[in-house]
């Protein structure tokens, strides 16, 4: 599951319209990490939310939307890196990995001490 989240600031249609454009680029990405990637229209600066995993995805996130009518300029605000994990209730971690469309659970250092 994507996050397709769109906002955008009290603006009007053309702001909406403005961040539906930009978001379908990064959906269009052969890079699924992209295609999560949030967008929000400030002052008409595209601000880009989210994470990705190189320096060189957060710059094709970038390119990929500063060209959109609309846009003045983009406020690059992805954090890169490896995505934090989210301890589930069981010990296990939900991790979203880059190029997946779905998630894996994976040990979160708990041993198994019910024996029987």
């Amino acid at each position: 599951m994507h996050n397709d989240e769109v906002t955008y600031s009290n603006r009007g249609p053309s702001a909406a319209a403005t961040v539906a454009v930009a978001q379908q680029r990064l959906h269009a990405s052969p890079y699924h990490v992209l295609r999560d990637v949030q967008c929000e229209l400030r002052d008409d600066s595209l601000v880009l939310r989210g994470h990705v995993s190189s320096f060189y995805l957060k710059q094709l996130a970038q390119e990929m939307v500063r060209k959109v009518d609309g846009v003045r300029g983009v406020v690059n605000t992805l954090e890169v890196g490896d995505r934090p994990q989210m301890p589930l209730a069981n010990g296990t971690c939900h991790v979203r990995s880059e190029g997946s469309q779905g998630s894996t659970e994976a040990s979160h250092g708990r041993a198994d001490t019910d024996r029987g």
